[in-house]
């Protein structure tokens, strides 16, 4: 069905929203959504129903849902006071008010199976299959090109990397998951690197009958992976008779880089980002580096070291400058414009030396080309915070979290943006969740200092202070000269009301402090109690100069 309002297409065989440019890439949930509120335009449609229908009865915050509402509005650029498409009807909920006109698709499009069933697909993470732990990461690195590849065709949906890699390690049925992810094929697969040769194993199956619509192995040399991840990407296509459009096609045919080795430097460093320790920045920002000296037009890999730079220079561990963080983004930029990675490096870069305003229409950017991208997402939270938006930090940090739920960086800082609005219960139940991630990660990694110093963060938010003081004792013996150390074991201490202590930890760490976490200082609500501090005043000064 086609559903045309203003200058508008909505085209629910094929899963895509047009404008007069063509195609808008929207999130599927914006899509969903949308598709809601037009169905059910001859009423208002209330919040209850909205929960049930897109969120499938989960419990979301307020925010989430009125993120989801402005993401919807922003799409068909219904953004005005006046509200001509999407509107509110307080204490009610929503209706969709444009003038609509509805048609059948086209008969081609209609009687194939793809459009029949919505186009819809799940890739579940590729199994591991030579026996050491530590190829994870290139079998993880194939499964989450192919999600980002698939994503990229605007007649398909497939569900974000948080949804599939859920059932990582499970002895998973085919149709139950299909089933619970809402979509009509799953792809399987594994994948054996040996020296320099790899051997790959894929597979789609139909969750309606269980059946295979087709299975492959290839045994390549290394260097062919990509036209590996290419012809499974065309199988698909061909499988589902989904119709690409030029840019779509161009999209996918794409090679992130013509040297295998810098790629597998890319998904190596990538791994050891997202530890985010001071230690593993360090060895990403080398291997990251590496990358692009094996591939200087690799528009990832430079994406990856700008992150890094900008990371290391926040902890005050490297000897960037301001022109050197953004260098690296700006080459990533030059190589591809189009690229996500790059914009929300670019954002980053942006966000640390406190350009809040370029910073967020960056990471805008970078979600309207992946709206699942996490660094976007977390950033962009991040930016929203320190410029006290806390509704939208809030509804970015749960997104963000969505995608990846093992990073417990995010529940805190989620807990802290509730918290500034006054959404006590919500900002103890996110702090519960973050702490016991917390305890998970210093059982894998116990030198993580900046892991126990946030632990001790929310202990002392919980009101439980002798063991947030025993949490900060412990972080600042791990790591006493990590600045962001210094700083969240300040906060412990604050809220646990030894202003001495913190005061001593932030005189400690202000001559370190750089970037972002100058205004942190200054609107931080975790160092409330020292506002009227003698020596608080004369601190935030000296982070000024």
């Amino acid at each position: 069905m086609i559903y045309r309002f203003g200058d508008w297409e909505l085209d629910t065989d094929r899963y895509e929203l047009r404008g007069a440019d063509g195609a808008k890439p929207v999130e599927p949930q914006v899509f969903d959504l949308l598709r809601y509120l037009v169905e059910n335009r001859d009423r208002t449609v209330t919040k209850d129903e909205i929960h049930k229908t897109i969120w499938k009865e989960r419990i979301v915050s307020e925010s989430a849902l009125s993120s989801r509402i402005k993401a919807a509005r922003q799409a068909v650029n219904d953004t005005g006071d006046d509200q001509k498409i999407i509107r509110t009807i307080h204490g009610r909920g929503f209706r969709f008010v444009a003038e609509v006109e509805a048609s059948e698709g086209s008969r081609e499009v209609v009687n194939s199976p793809a459009a029949a069933t919505g186009a819809s697909i799940a890739i579940l993470p590729f199994v591991n299959m030579s026996g050491d732990p530590e190829q994870e990461y290139f079998s993880d690195g194939i499964s989450e090109d192919l999600i980002t590849d698939l994503a990229k065709i605007s007649g398909l949906f497939v569900p974000a990397r948080n949804s599939t890699f859920a059932y990582k390690g499970a002895a998973v049925n085919a149709q139950r998951l299909c089933q619970e992810l809402g979509v009509r094929y799953v792809l399987e697969g594994s994948v054996r690197k040996a020296g320099k040769r790899v051997r790959i194993g894929a597979q789609l199956i139909d969750g309606e009958t269980g059946g295979h619509l087709w299975a492959e192995r290839y045994d390549r040399d290394l260097v062919d992976v990509f036209l590996v991840q290419d012809d499974i990407t065309r199988r698909i296509v061909e499988s589902l008779r989904i119709r690409l459009l030029p840019k779509e096609s161009e999209a996918i045919a794409k090679v992130p880089t013509s040297n295998v080795e810098a790629y597998e430097h890319y998904l190596r460093g990538r791994q050891f980002f997202h530890r985010q320790t001071k230690s593993s920045l360090e060895i990403a920002k080398r291997i990251f580096r590496r990358a692009t000296e094996l591939d200087p037009n690799y528009a990832r890999a430079f994406a990856g070291l700008a992150d890094c730079e900008s990371e290391l220079y926040m902890s005050s561990a490297s000897d960037a400058t301001p022109e050197t963080i953004l260098a690296a983004s700006t080459r990533a930029l030059e190589l591809d414009p189009d690229l996500a990675e790059a914009h929300a490096a670019r954002g980053l870069a942006l966000l640390t030396l406190d350009r809040h305003d370029e910073a967020e229409t960056e990471f805008r950017r970078a979600m309207a080309v992946d709206p699942n991208l996490f660094e976007a997402l977390k950033y962009c939270a991040r930016t929203c915070q320190a410029t006290g938006q806390y509704v939208e930090a809030a509804a970015y940090f749960e997104r963000a979290y969505a995608v990846r739920p093992d990073d417990f960086r995010c529940l805190i800082l989620l807990a802290q943006a509730y918290k500034d609005m006054g959404r006590h219960a919500e900002a103890e139940t996110a702090l519960r969740r973050g702490l016991e991630k917390i305890e998970r990660e210093l059982e894998r990694h116990p030198e993580h200092g900046n892991a126990a110093a946030l632990g001790a963060t929310a202990l002392a938010r919980l009101g439980e202070t002798g063991r947030a003081r025993d949490w900060a004792s412990l972080a600042l013996l791990l790591e006493p000269d990590d600045v962001l150390t210094l700083y969240n074991a300040a906060c412990a201490y604050a809220l646990s009301g030894d202003a001495e202590t913190a005061i001593g930890l932030l005189e400690r760490s202000t001559p370190l402090i750089r970037g972002r976490l100058r205004v942190r200082a200054r609107h931080d609500s975790d160092l409330v109690s020292l506002r009227t501090h003698p020596r608080f005043e004369a601190l935030l000064r000296s982070i000024d100069r």
